[in-house]
């Protein structure tokens, strides 16, 4: 029987905190007027994974409590290439220049397209199975890190939803906040954390290429002999 060449891997799994430990605002208010999303105190979360190898992500998890009630906003990005500092290039998709960069996905989910289940301390546990993956290369040089961002989308100004902490991966977080913490300026920042999160999907399985790559050079080989012209030694 031919083996596989996939299989189901876990990617990255961060089990949340009992209550959420630091947990932190990642959310977008859905302005119902003509200027966009606009608001003090809007933020995104990116959390960062690595992969050996390249895989489709069909399955994800994560766990917090807040304002979702339009659902979420799921973004996957590269490291920012001209820093060799903990950054996604998403930090450029704020303000001036925003149409220069690109996420590697970007989609919108609602209720009806998650699985809810209560997690530790009051937490919400969120699921989704993706019927088309996002296929991601593994990270090298040029790209270390891949950074993912889970994002609440609320109509309720000023409220937030929360992004419980998670442990058992990433010990990093980078944040987004617009207006800055205190006013001002936007708010730029990597942050001690990681949040609680869970990735999985479909990757090529070494030793199964491995059986097959052998079987072709074996059939090769053969193939070779049987046709090679049929020859005497000297002393024959």
């Amino acid at each position: 029987m031919m083996p596989s060449l996939v299989s189901a891997t876990v990617l990255t799994s961060q089990a949340p905190i009992s209550g959420g430990g630091v947990a932190r605002s990642s959310q977008l208010w859905q302005d119902p007027g003509p200027d966009g999303n606009d608001l003090d105190g809007d933020a995104i979360c990116w959390e960062d994974f690595t992969l050996g190898t390249t895989a489709a992500i069909d399955h994800l998890e994560w766990w917090g409590t807040g304002a979702s009630e339009l659902g979420f906003q799921i973004e996957i990005w590269r490291q920012d290439p001209g820093s060799i500092a903990y950054q996604p290039l998403a930090i450029f998709d704020q303000g001036p220049g925003h149409s220069l960069v690109t996420p590697e996905a970007r989609f919108s989910v609602t209720y009806s397209d998650l699985t809810l289940s209560s997690g530790p301390g009051g937490l919400t546990h969120f699921v989704l199975e993706l019927a088309s993956p996002v296929t991601l290369a593994a990270n090298d040089s040029g790209n270390p890190r891949w950074f993912i961002g889970i994002v609440g989308l609320t109509a309720q100004p000023f409220v937030t939803w929360n992004w419980s902490q998670g442990t058992g991966g990433s010990t990093k977080t980078y944040q987004w906040i617009r207006g800055g913490i205190d006013g001002g300026g936007d708010s730029f920042r990597p942050l001690p954390d990681g949040r609680a999160l869970v990735l999985a999907g479909v990757v090529p399985e070494p030793s199964a290429a491995a059986r097959l790559g052998l079987g072709v050079l074996a059939l090769a080989f053969r193939r070779r002999i049987r046709n090679a012209p049929f020859t005497t030694s000297a002393g024959a």
